[in-house]
């Protein structure tokens, strides 16, 4: 699969009826932290997710499957919406963009170094994880 791609369309968000069950990746979901679901991008993949609207990013790590509603492209947890100030509406057109994994691959996976190359939010609580 080509990771090196963006896409645009439209997100949603979810939170509390998922909170702290476990994802297609096995991982607990935190509705408070920077996770999301996508059909196809393989778990783990890094994506900046960038509010088309009002110019807000965050980076989002892909830890479940989904939107299952459709014309929609992403899913992101309560606490990315809140970043990206789409959390009262529902729902935003977004630009996604993988993140380059032979350059994440070059860097540490700490949070403020990736939020610093890549000019976004400190708000991060999941862990980095190498793309490979």
């Amino acid at each position: 699969m080509d990771l090196n791609v963006s896409m645009t369309g439209t997100a949603s968000w979810y939170g509390h009826g998922f909170h702290n069950r476990k994802t297609a990746s096995g991982k607990r979901f935190d509705q408070d932290a920077m996770m999301a679901a996508h059909r196809t991008l393989p778990f783990g993949t890094m994506v900046k997710v960038t509010n088309l609207s009002n110019g807000k990013s965050c980076i989002v790590e892909i830890t479940d499957r989904g939107p299952f509603v459709k014309n929609r492209i992403i899913d992101v947890s309560r606490g990315a919406a809140q970043e990206l100030d789409f959390a009262d509406n529902g729902t935003a057109k977004v630009t996604l963009e993988v993140l380059d994994p032979t350059f994440t691959n070059e860097i540490s996976y700490s949070p403020r170094n990736i939020r610093s190359a890549y000019g976004i939010s400190d708000v991060l609580k999941t862990r980095f994880i190498a793309i490979k």
